[in-house]
């Protein structure tokens, strides 16, 4: 088993650098597929009859929300009360029509409860569980009986797959695809919907079966989606001539009668599906997922995940309802570069007259050593020298350093940072002689916050089996992981945001071992990066896994070498920024250092005291909606604040 996790992990890392490769090299637009994207967002946790009530399907909902918003989808979202049986068909059969096109796309991402009904003659249909679901039966995990469709659907305001075909037959998009994170949501598999779609219950309306509705050949007011002739068809790419044809598919977290997994504040399928659309799904390398490739992927990776996790059974399902065609996505770190990727930033001049810069109205720094930037762009300064955290708004205007007090006594310094996905600020203290250091939580007003150790300091992982070292650099994942870059034994540990113990790893390999590593960061996929200050490179990892990069392990001056690389941090495309310490500079990169974007400080290599220029910058962050980077230009006592053209 352990051989078979290993090899799938290095599959995915050696898919991951071949996506990178193409990125570098430029990669695509979907306004070549596609004149507008859209995507329907419902998830629902809490339902007008409480006994209903999910814990993490709102969050699995808004984590979609925010990465087909990244992908330049136009968003509608209907969450909690808001997703009621008539608002949710209000908008998928009447308002969205009217303004979707025949070249569009449309994604419809349901989170919440799905039911199994069985009717008469042995059928089963499934149903959606709208926010105002009326239940006098137990309906979760069971299969219900339905002697009449159309009056139970009325009884229950639940939405039935008829519904879901009418809402098909009148959005004029070219490719639909629904994507269903709900127990018991294979049911719909396209017999199920073929049967239902084939006569109403009571056989008094026929209607056409999903091969026969012509969605293959005409969408929306009736424009034919023109067809591909022979000489026109060597003309175009493969992607191409699949999105020229409508499609209707579906994806589904798991089989008829399966229960969906939840674990650390996700649903296990919308987990991997966000890291599926990241790029993982890209099975071929080629910048392009298909929906049959994210199928794949999820259909490989959601079981193996699930009974990791809880031990049970989870199969996603995917099928083709009708049309020709397939939906494609391109993943974020696939868009082509831009010419103002490839400048450094500039200097932001009114920055330079905030509290912040120099961070004169809190005392004035002596040795700013550490940045972290919250959701709300706050801004948090480690003084090393003064033993302090000092916080700054937006503006540059200081807020306080008072409130962060440990609870511990003044032997204890603060010696790292992290921030958390909800805003709360970690903070690593290294302590006194012979004992291991602490992470204490603050709640974003710098009050005491909670953990998995409750309101108290943590000390270890798996609740005491691993004992945090004197130093250490830390940080949190999109999923609220954390990783912990041990320097003592310059190692890696993984915990995930229950506490538990999940890996650990350092290398004893020349080219993957840590030497005095000094920056840590995690993007959004989990990938690992590590500046090996005393290697003079970066080292990049998934979990226990090497992934190989092209960053150089050498020092120099020359721009793609390194002196004492110190600070790291990763944009939400997926740029990388290090602070090359002892060149004074710097310096932006692709996600595997294929390319060198940009880098920005004095010429040659030299220290300068003018803006924009650098004295042994010890750490970078970048903003959250990538449009600032922050800089502790620590030689110089000051930070500085950069905007990204």
């Amino acid at each position: 088993m352990v051989r078979f996790w290993k090899s799938i992990v290095l599959l995915m890392c050696l898919i991951m650098l071949e996506v990178s490769f193409a990125y570098a090299q430029g990669g695509l637009e979907d306004s070549l597929f596609y004149d507008k994207s859209w995507a329907v967002i419902i998830g629902i946790n809490h339902y007008q009859d409480s006994s209903l009530n999910l814990s993490y399907a709102v969050n699995d909902a808004k984590a979609v929300e925010a990465r087909f918003r990244q992908m330049g989808f136009e968003i509608i979202s209907l969450l909690d009360e808001k997703a009621t049986r008539e608002n949710i068909l209000q908008l998928l059969t009447w308002d969205l029509p009217q303004n979707i096109g025949a070249n569009d796309r449309l994604v419809v991402f349901y989170a919440g409860h799905g039911a199994t009904g069985e009717l008469p003659n042995g059928d089963e249909v499934g149903f959606l569980v709208p926010y105002d679901a009326r239940k006098n039966f137990d309906i979760i995990g069971t299969t219900i009986r339905v002697s009449d469709l159309i009056s139970f659907v009325q009884q229950t305001n639940f939405i039935s797959v008829d519904d879901i075909r009418d809402i098909t037959d009148t959005a004029p998009a070219k490719h639909v695809l629904y994507i269903l994170d709900a127990c018991n949501s294979g049911f719909f598999d396209p017999a199920v919907y073929r049967f239902r779609s084939s006569r109403r219950q009571g056989g008094s309306e026929q209607r056409l079966g999903a091969s026969e509705s012509g969605r293959g050949l005409v969408v929306g007011n009736g424009n034919a989606i023109p067809s591909v002739s022979a000489g026109s068809a060597s003309s175009l790419t493969e992607e191409q001539r699949l999105t020229s044809h409508s499609t209707v598919q579906v994806l589904t977290a798991g089989l008829s009668g399966e229960m969906v997994s939840e674990k650390a504040g996700h649903g296990i399928f919308t987990s991997q599906l966000l890291r599926a659309l990241d790029g993982k799904a890209d099975l071929n390398g080629n910048c392009v997922i298909r929906a049959s490739e994210l199928a794949t992927y999820l259909k490989e990776i959601v079981p193996l995940a699930a009974l990791k996790a809880t031990g049970s059974s989870q199969t996603p399902l995917f099928n083709r309802v009708s049309g020709e065609g397939e939906m494609i996505f391109i993943p974020p770190i696939c868009t082509p570069l831009k010419p103002e990727d490839m400048k450094p930033p500039v200097v932001d001049e009114a920055w330079t007259k905030t509290a912040a810069y120099t961070g004169k109205k809190a005392g004035g720094y002596k040795q700013p050593s550490q940045i972290a930037v919250g959701p709300a762009n706050n801004l948090y300064v480690l003084d090393s020298k003064r033993n302090k955290i000092l916080k700054f708004d937006a503006q540059g205007n200081y807020v306080s350093d008072a409130v962060f007090h440990s609870g511990l006594d003044d032997s204890w310094k603060p010696y790292s940072m992290a921030i958390k996905s909800n805003g709360d600020l970690w903070v690593f203290y290294a302590p006194p002689e012979n004992e291991a250091g602490k992470i204490i939580v603050y709640n974003p007003d710098g009050t005491p916050g909670e953990s998995w150790a409750g309101p108290g300091a943590i000390d270890s992982c798996s609740f005491g089996d691993y004992l945090f070292p004197a130093k250490a650099l830390i940080e949190l994942d999109r999923d609220d992981n954390l990783f912990l870059l041990d320097q003592q034994y310059e190692k890696m540990v993984k915990c995930d945001r229950d506490g538990e113990f999940i890996a650990q790893w350092g290398d004893t390999r020349e080219f993957a071992r840590f030497t005095d590593p000094q920056g840590l960061a995690v993007d959004s996929f989990g990938y690992v990066y590590v500046a090996n200050t005393g290697g003079h490179g970066i080292q990049k990892f998934l979990d226990e896994e090497w992934i190989k990069t092209r960053w150089l392990q050498l020092k120099g001056k020359k721009e793609l070498y390194f002196n004492s690389p110190h600070g790291l941090a990763v944009d939400n495309r997926l740029f990388v920024y290090v602070a090359d310490t002892e060149n004074h500079r710097i310096k932006k990169y692709t996600s595997g250092g294929e390319k060198l974007l940009a880098y920005w400080g004095k010429k040659k290599a030299k220290k300068g005291k003018k803006p924009g220029e650098f004295n042994k910058p010890l750490d970078v962050a970048v903003s959250w909606d990538g449009r600032q980077v922050y800089v502790a230009d620590t030689g110089n006592k000051r930070i500085q604040r950069f905007l990204l053209q």
